[in-house]
């Protein structure tokens, strides 16, 4: 009887970017396979498995997972964790798409290469989809440790998903992106271009927002002050350090109030509707573990909006309104909770267009104050509150009111972000009818926020408009932020280092300042900037990285590109130094759109020739 095979990774490499297999960062791997094929019931298991995983339950398959799943014929073991492999990243925000799978030779074994947009995620997704298959084979529900590793690494590296979707529209508009850190409180911080094109995000702030900004916007108070000051409406309000100052103010002002944290985000120790001095109290309490002093505020009748505002101009609005749930006649309300939250549109925060509603005792007193309890059962049609405020992130709902603000809210909105000197934000009014001029009834502005979130993916007619909006803070219409990129293929010890320092002199003869590396030092146009560098991946990345560069050339070995693919995704010619070689690099190639030069006797004339061929003319 023949040994049993098991499943194993049997070696893996990563590629910085296009490479033999495929045009994009990628991973190669061989596999050893228990089993070659996968039926129809082993298929199901494993699709059951990712789904399990997914963040975004509304969110459509990749095309090689949905391919996976339509397939009604026995499918490859192989292609099945290609597929899962590729799936796994994309739910955590990786823009991967493709895989190539080799033949499964007699002993079970098998190469692939799938695309990646990290490294480290990229392996652990492979692995966790390996050990996933191997699972659904022997009929395990089981989660395989592998799995729990990939997710572990994966939300801790995760970006948000306004940055995710930011990311997608740059590349749709040819923009190119690069995460600058990999994980923590900066995984958000992304780079849109090269050189001194180059812009830069952190969530939904942007290299151009202000700083004097965002400390005044930090504050609660400080932004009622300034906008009050700008003549625009607020609430009244006022600073309590201890329990009998809220209640005190509390007084002043008229009952019921909002208190809240006067600092901080996400709705978190908001107390809204506070309508005695007991419940000042417990608000004070709930505020003050996240700040030592609270806000407490009028209450504003109206509903909740966001005015997200663009450079000066309103580009979306949305009424925000409280989680809730209706009652059916039968149910308690624990249980319509959590019919709600298997709505597919919630999810984590962040990583859906609602969040998942979770009880808590803020939401617990508020039940007991109306009367309800978790467990009580409201009559059908009957809507219990479950929040004082309309946050999302405490299980909100939104609704597109675009179309129907009236257009004095629409300045007002635009006056306060301009007042606050801030490129983007949402700016929240609460006003009973966006319809009707805020001068015609009661209306409040209570914050403004430096960094929204883009929670827009519900509509897709606004949508669109809020990427362009953003993106169109960064870039002009048709602008892709980019810098000439020219890559040199020789070796240092023949003429590519020469090759090299013609192209920076005739980037120079255009009025270009060129940042490069020649295989052992980085420079910006005449000065050396680094010595001794010896990853030309590393190098590559602090050429696109350089503020003041406006072109960019890179010097790497045919080995190198071979083993570890073109560190650039795409490039604007290529220079053959040593030549020959060219059948074995047709990548790197065709990802400089064919434009290649072998270098000739003068690198001086070939610099030209690769001038001439960009349309780069000297300055008259």
């Amino acid at each position: 009887m023949a040994p049993l095979r098991s499943w194993k990774v049997l070696w893996s490499e990563s590629f910085d970017g296009p490479n033999p297999a495929l045009p994009c960062p990628a991973l190669r791997a061989r596999l050893a396979l228990a089993v070659t094929g996968l039926g129809e019931k082993r298929r199901s298991r494993l699709l059951e498995a990712v789904d399990a995983v997914r963040l975004r339950r509304n969110d459509p398959p990749g095309p090689l997972l949905a391919a996976l799943a339509q397939d009604q014929l026995p499918v490859s073991s192989a292609a099945a964790i290609a597929a899962v492999a590729v799936e796994l990243q994309r739910i955590f925000g990786d823009a991967v798409s493709r895989a190539v799978v080799g033949s499964v030779g007699p002993s079970g074994e098998c190469d692939m290469v799938c695309e990646i947009e990290q490294a480290v995620i990229g392996s652990l997704a492979l692995r966790a989809a390996l050990a996933m298959t191997a699972h659904a084979v022997a009929g395990s529900r089981a989660r395989p440790e592998a799995l729990d590793a990939f997710v572990s690494r994966a939300e801790a590296q995760a970006r948000d998903h306004a940055t995710v979707v930011l990311m997608a529209g740059a590349r749709e508009r040819g923009i190119p992106v690069q995460r600058l850190h990999q994980g923590g409180r900066f995984a958000n911080h992304v780079r849109f271009g090269h050189g001194r094109f180059q812009r830069q995000i952190l969530s939904t702030i942007t290299d151009g927002s202000s700083a004097v900004a965002g400390a005044v916007t930090g504050s609660k108070s400080q932004t009622v002050t300034h906008l009050r000051r700008l003549g625009l409406p607020v609430p009244r309000q006022f600073l309590a350090a201890s329990a009998a100052e809220a209640r005190d103010a509390a007084s002043r002002i008229g009952y019921p109030v909002v208190i809240k944290p006067e600092r901080g985000t996400g709705g978190v120790g908001i107390t809204a509707d506070v309508r005695n001095e007991a419940e000042v109290d417990a608000a004070f309490a709930s505020a003050t573990r996240h700040t030592p002093s609270v806000v407490v505020e009028e209450l504003i009748p109206g509903e909740d909006h966001r005015m997200l505002v663009c450079g000066g101009r309103l580009v979306a609005a949305t009424q925000r309104c409280r989680a809730a749930v209706v009652g059916d006649g039968h149910s308690t309300i624990s249980e319509l909770i959590a019919a709600e939250n298997a709505n597919p549109r919630r999810g984590p925060a962040g990583r859906a267009d609602l969040v998942t509603i979770k009880p808590d005792a803020a939401m617990r007193m508020l039940l007991a104050r109306d009367g309800w309890g978790l467990q009580s059962v409201p009559p059908a049609g009957c809507s219990v509150l479950l929040r004082t405020t309309a946050n999302m992130k405490l299980g909100g709902s939104v609704v597109a009111v675009d179309d129907i603000v009236h257009p004095d809210n629409r300045r007002l909105s635009e006056a306060a972000a301009l007042g606050m000197g801030l490129d983007i934000c949402g700016v929240d009014l609460l006003i009973p009818d966006i319809a009707v001029s805020y001068l015609d009834q009661p209306c409040g502005i209570v914050e403004v926020n430096m960094n929204p979130g883009l929670a827009y993916g519900s509509f897709p007619d606004v949508f669109p408009r809020v990427i362009d909006g953003v993106l169109g803070q960064l870039f002009a219409d048709g602008d892709t932020g980019t810098m000439p990129l020219v890559v040199v293929v020789g070796s240092i010890e023949g003429r590519a280092p020469a090759m090299v320092a013609a192209l920076v002199q005739g980037f120079a003869r255009t009025g270009r300042c060129a940042a490069w590396f020649d295989g052992r030092d980085l420079g910006i146009g005449t000065a050396t900037q680094q010595r001794g560098i010896e990853d030309p991946a590393r190098a590559a990345d602090m050429v696109l990285g350089q503020p003041v560069a406006d072109a960019g050339v890179l010097l790497c070995d045919a080995a190198h590109l071979l083993r570890r693919g073109l560190p650039w995704q795409a490039c604007d010619a290529v220079v053959l130094a040593d030549g020959g070689g060219a059948d074995s690099l047709d990548f790197v190639i065709a990802a400089a759109s064919g434009r290649s030069f072998q270098l000739g006797e003068s690198p001086d004339a070939t610099a030209s020739a690769v001038m001439d061929t960009l349309g780069l003319a000297a300055p008259h």
